[in-house]
């Protein structure tokens, strides 16, 4: 399949525009270079190297890796088995790459159904760009294509570098500020970044001087106070809305946090005309 680009939708997050497949020769490279969007390969068979970020990684048949924009990259096929990949460039996915797991300093993933990668490129290819809704399919089946994605742990040798640790805990915190309201979990939080629990809580106690659980509840009971000053939402539903499903169990817990109920803080901090 050749390499095929597309015109982005406008106002879309993300959109797709480019995307295709290369069988690679021994030694077979691109860059160092810089790229303006995310692009995504995914290797089917063979192997080569992957450079980034100052680190050097090994992908095989299984496992793909992501460019970063306005990173400089540098990739290259095995002499003895080179690898065959396709790929996907899109813009606008910033924050769906941190809901990944991925990052500069996590930039390797696997996936999980190289039949279904095959089949997803080939509804790409059936896309119609000429039909007005060419550009959402394609938009479709990147999202497909994500679902298919397992993030891998970053290797031991760069867990222990300072950059590394805060790489994890800055998307551990991006992470829970957008996801307050479901059900959260240490070892859920830790499972999505791809690290273990123990070593996730640790190193985040070390750089934010909270647990995780204190700054989840942290997140919380600033939203409920937020919500209970500026709107008239019930307590069930503020309760809902910082993921307590019991009424009673959100407010036992923010008495404590705060000294107040929440109707007693609604009407303490209740603005005034």
């Amino acid at each position: 399949m050749e390499h095929i680009w597309v015109t982005p939708l406008r106002h879309a997050e993300p959109s797709v525009c480019q995307y295709g497949r290369e069988e690679c020769d021994a030694h077979h490279s691109f860059g160092p270079a810089v790229r303006d969007h995310f692009l995504l390969h995914f290797v089917t068979s063979g192997c080569g190297v992957f450079v980034s970020g100052g680190k050097e990684y090994s992908v095989g048949e299984g496992e793909g890796f992501l460019i970063f924009p306005g990173e400089v990259s540098y990739y290259e096929a095995d002499e003895s088995a080179p690898w065959c990949y396709s790929w996907i460039g899109f813009s606008g996915g910033t924050k769906l790459m941190a809901e990944l797991g991925l990052s500069v300093a996590n930039p390797v993933f696997s996936f999980r159904d190289a039949v279904s990668l095959t089949e997803i490129f080939a509804a790409m290819e059936r896309a119609d760009e000429n039909r007005a809704d060419g550009q959402l399919r394609l938009v479709g089946n990147l999202f497909m294509l994500l679902a298919e994605i397992t993030p891998q742990s970053t290797p031991a040798s760069a867990q222990t570098s300072l950059g590394a640790r805060e790489d994890y805990v800055e998307h551990a915190i991006r992470y829970i500020q957008q996801n307050y309201a479901l059900k959260l979990s240490v070892s859920s939080i830790a499972s999505h970044l791809g690290i273990h629990r123990s070593y996730f809580s640790s190193i985040f106690k070390e750089h934010t001087h909270m647990s995780p659980q204190a700054f989840l509840l942290w997140v919380r009971m600033s939203k409920a106070k937020e919500l209970l000053t500026d709107t008239a939402l019930s307590v069930l539903s503020i309760a809902h809305s910082v993921g307590y499903e019991d009424a009673l169990l959100f407010s036992r817990t923010f008495k404590k946090q705060t000294g107040l109920s929440p109707r007693e803080y609604r009407k303490e901090h209740e603005k005034k005309p």
